[in-house]
């Protein structure tokens, strides 16, 4: 347990409760380059690969392993007591401690391999999904248009499960820039049977947008289109299911 000498912020207009309440918006989580992630599992795993900046915990709440680490590599942390650290999270039920990570802001920097480049994915929970997945696949990058929703918003993050920490995502990526020596492969239902693809090197897999699918000018550049066979009385998978079975392909 914490040092119970510790003084526990229990005011909402505390510095450090505003402050960290603010990067709950977008806004503020770019300007001052830090995302959240929630939970016990998550902050434990994420030592193991990355420091965090700063973490709030939740009074009476028994995370003893976590603040051992925390203390010994003098990692900054505060109690709160339970109404002002449920200001903090987003989650209607708030697990009791929360990390304040950098934003590693990575550069594509294109190499042999397999990747799948998501097409303004909109659900966080998709997106989420889908890194994890790409982590248990071994897929070399996730890489994200313009037009998805933010990688580091909680609810993305918390649906990686601690896989954001351990797997390269890169976000804002044209494909017109970073095409070449890759096949792109769009899913479209005017494609080829998934089953009769047989080479997936060097490929990026582009998974298209719930509502709309593969935007017209990826179709128009794409090398292959590939569709997943389906009962005919069902037209579309949810984006993350769809991605799943597209990196169970190109890694079977």
């Amino acid at each position: 347990m914490y040092n119970k000498i510790m003084e526990i912020i229990k005011s909402r207009q505390n510095k450090k409760a505003k402050y960290y309440r603010s990067l709950l918006q977008k806004k503020y989580r770019i300007k001052e380059n830090l995302f959240l992630a929630e939970g016990a599992v998550v902050i434990r795993e994420a030592l193991d690969f990355v420091d965090p900046k700063y973490v709030a915990i939740e009074d009476k709440k028994d995370f003893g392993e976590i603040i051992n680490l925390l203390e010994e590599r003098k990692i900054p942390y505060d109690i709160y007591d339970r109404e002002v650290f449920e200001t903090l999270s987003d989650t209607k039920t708030p697990q009791g401690i929360i990390g304040y990570f950098e934003v590693e802001n990575k550069t594509f920097e294109p190499k042999p391999g397999k990747y799948l480049y998501l097409d303004g994915v909109k659900d966080p929970g998709n997106i989420g999904t889908i890194i994890r997945t790409s982590e248990a696949f071994g897929i070399d990058g996730v890489l994200l248009s313009s037009e998805c929703a933010e990688l580091y918003s909680p609810k993305v993050v918390r649906s990686t499960m601690a896989s954001i920490f351990r797997t390269k995502v890169y976000s804002d990526i044209n494909l017109m820039d970073i095409r070449n020596g890759f096949k792109i492969i769009c899913a479209d239902l005017k494609g080829k049977n998934i089953r009769e693809k047989t080479d997936w090197d060097d490929t990026i897999v582009v998974i298209g947008s719930e509502a709309q699918g593969v935007s017209k000018e990826i179709l128009e550049i794409c090398d292959e289109a590939v569709l997943i066979p389906m009962d005919k009385n069902i037209d579309s998978l949810n984006a993350a299911v769809a991605a799943s079975l597209f990196m169970y392909e190109m890694t079977k």
